[in-house]
């Protein structure tokens, strides 16, 4: 499911990484595959997601 449909502001993405965490999805994007659960990853999926062309959130699915 592509995440740009399920979150649009800063604060949405954020509680979709949680609950991704907490459910155990995995995220991915032509780059590679995230755990949110996991620290590093969590942090690289913030910086996708302050992108300020915003291509790395459009990319993310799950």
């Amino acid at each position: 499911m592509e995440m740009s449909r399920l979150a649009r502001s800063g604060r949405e993405w954020h509680q979709l990484l949680e609950l991704c965490a907490l459910s155990g999805a995995l995220l991915a994007d032509p780059d590679g595959v995230y755990d949110p659960a996991e620290h590093n990853d969590r942090m690289l999926l913030g910086l996708k997601l302050t992108d300020p062309t915003g291509r790395g959130a459009r990319q993310l699915s799950c």
